[in-house]
């Protein structure tokens, strides 16, 4: 704990630092505040316009269909939350690393070896949501004055500024299919690498991965582990307790090897993690077996891009449809009561985004309570 607080301290000092040595910077496309850099980019409208042009009628069809996925994933937003507290509240003993809710927060909750992962799946993620966000605009007649990305304290974004006056005299319907537009495009993209992940993996787990290692281990970085005095070694299996004979026979995909034990520890009960990390593994992920010949680190390195693209796409997807303030939900939701007539709109958003917000803070302190800072 002590650690992470001592990173947020030292990314905070970095970042105030910074603003105040390149305030002047403060105009023009870039713009630097304190936690918080803007950089401008060209309005791409002629780009929009050119991929629009090739077919209107077919963009008319996918930005309808957006409307109707994007009331599915707010409505599925709220059921994964809820019922995610519920098993926190009334079914502890259930609940697993699989119902963790953090943030993903680079050096933190995501590990150094997976950043170029996280940063592939983002860049994908921002250029298609805000790429579809532009072709929409342009569909209903919006001109759109800039495009950008940014960089609020370590969580990266980006944007398509619209022209401000004719996107608030559009109507609630245009309004709707804009918003929309973003988390499905990343919807499609996260359905792509998941069936991606299904062609080209059997999604079995065959061993663990071994991505780190201590100085002078007898284990290799890129080793696959796959069984110990042939108990296999799995992610499910990792824990579970072997009886130390005199020698050990470890079994990875380089062949099989025996190392002696030290007297004194022949007859006791170790873990199979205990185990490894005697050997000299610091860290190993989950090893699925590839339908293509390659090495295992080629393969573990194709599996990631994937799965990290699926992660990011279909995280963003369904939580930027949550009726919060800045998020797509929000204006996807306010458009939808105007359009009926409602008349408490603001009163309703309030509540629904309050209610929002309170259950992302209930399952990320109680993920926190149970698991701690989880790195992923």
């Amino acid at each position: 704990m002590n650690s992470v607080i001592e990173a947020f301290i030292i990314l905070a000092v970095v970042w105030l630092a910074a603003s105040l040595i390149i305030r002047r910077y403060r105009g023009g496309r870039l713009q630097v505040y304190p936690f918080l850099v803007i950089l401008h980019l060209y309005s791409l409208q002629s780009v929009f316009d050119r991929i629009l042009s090739a077919s209107p009628r077919l963009w008319r069809i996918v930005s309808r269909i957006a409307v109707i996925a994007g009331f599915g994933m707010m409505f599925f937003a709220f059921y994964l939350l809820s019922n995610n507290l519920s098993t926190y509240l009334f079914r502890p003993a259930e609940a697993s690393i699989h119902n963790v809710v953090l943030p993903l927060i680079p050096g933190i909750t995501i590990k150094p070896q997976n950043l170029p992962y996280l940063l592939i799946a983002l860049v994908i993620v921002l250029a298609t949501h805000e790429g579809m966000h532009g072709v929409v605009a342009r569909l209903e007649g919006i001109p759109v004055k800039s495009s950008g990305v940014f960089l609020a304290f370590v969580f990266p974004g980006g944007f398509v500024q619209p022209d401000e006056k004719a996107f608030k005299s559009a109507s609630p319907g245009a309004r709707m299919r804009i918003a929309a537009a973003g988390s499905f495009a990343n919807l499609f993209i996260g359905l792509v690498a998941v069936a991606c992940l299904l062609s080209f993996f059997t999604m079995a787990e065959t061993g663990l991965y071994v991505s780190e290692t201590d100085a002078g281990s007898v284990v290799q970085v890129g080793e696959v582990v796959k069984s110990i005095d042939d108990m296999p070694v799995r992610s499910s299996t990792i824990m579970k307790t072997i009886t130390l004979r005199p020698e050990i026979k470890l079994e990875t995909d380089r062949g099989e090897r025996v190392y002696s034990v030290d007297p004194k520890h022949v007859g006791r009960e170790m873990s199979l993690a205990s185990v490894l990390r005697s050997l000299g593994v610091a860290d190993v992920e989950p090893f699925v077996q590839a339908r293509f010949d390659s090495p295992p680190f080629i393969s573990q390195a194709v599996f990631k891009v994937f799965f990290w693209l699926q992660l990011v796409s279909l995280g963003v997807a369904v939580f930027n449809m949550l009726p919060i303030k800045m998020l797509d939900g929000e204006l996807m939701l306010r458009s939808l009561l105007e359009r009926v007539g409602f008349r408490h709109v603001n009163p309703a958003i309030y509540y629904l985004s309050g209610l929002s917000i309170a259950l992302l803070v209930a399952n990320m302190g109680l993920s926190y309570g149970r698991f701690g800072l989880v790195s992923f």
